[in-house]
C-alpha cells in the first residue's frame, strides 16, 4: 500500500524540478494517501502523536528559519516556497520524532551538497527544488521499507 504514495509523489517531483512549483491537486491526493498509509500501518493514535511532535519540531526550526532570513534578507526575500512547507508538513505522519529528525538532517545535508556540486559546476543555481530533493529520499525509503518488509 505503501508503494502508491509513489505517485503523486513522482508528480511533484517532475513538477518541481521543471517549473518549481507542485500543483495543490498533487499535494493533497499525497496528503490524503499518506494520512491513510499511516492510519493503516500506525493507528489513529500514533499517526497523531507523530502529527504533534514532529509539527512542534518543524514549528521551531521553521520559526528560527525566518529570524535567519529577516535578519539576513532584511525582510525582502522569501527563503521557502508554500509548496515546500506543504510538502514537509505532509511529510510528518510517517516518522517518528528521531526518525524524522534523522530523514530531515540527511536529506537536506544530500540536498545541500548537490546544490553546492550544480552551483560549482553552472556558476549560477538561483533556486533549491526541495520537494525533487526530499521526494527523491523519500521515494528511496519508500522502496527500501517495502523491499525489507517482504
Amino acid at each position: 500500500m505503501r508503494l502508491l504514495l509513489l505517485i503523486p509523489l513522482v508528480l511533484m517531483i517532475i513538477s518541481d524540478y521543471r517549473f518549481r512549483n507542485i500543483r495543490l491537486w498533487h499535494l493533497l491526493f499525497f496528503c490524503i494517501l499518506q494520512l491513510s498509509v499511516c492510519i493503516y500501518e500506525n493507528g489513529i493514535r500514533m499517526t497523531g502523536q507523530n502529527i504533534l511532535i514532529n509539527t512542534a519540531i518543524l514549528a521551531i526550526i521553521g520559526g528560527a528559519v525566518m529570524v535567519y532570513s529577516r535578519l539576513r534578507f532584511r525582510g525582502r526575500k522569501e527563503v521557502i516556497g508554500w509548496g515546500d512547507i506543504l510538502f514537509i508538513l505532509c511529510l510528518v505522519p510517517a516518522f517518528s520524532y528521531r526518525h524524522f529528525l534523522g530523514f530531515m538532517i540527511i536529506s537536506l545535508s544530500m540536498i545541500l551538497l548537490l546544490w553546492l556540486f550544480l552551483a560549482f559546476i553552472k556558476q549560477r543555481v538561483e533556486k533549491i527544488p526541495l520537494v525533487t530533493g526530499l521526494g527523491l529520499c523519500y521515494s528511496v525509503l519508500l522502496i527500501h521499507n517495502t523491499i525489507a518488509q517482504w
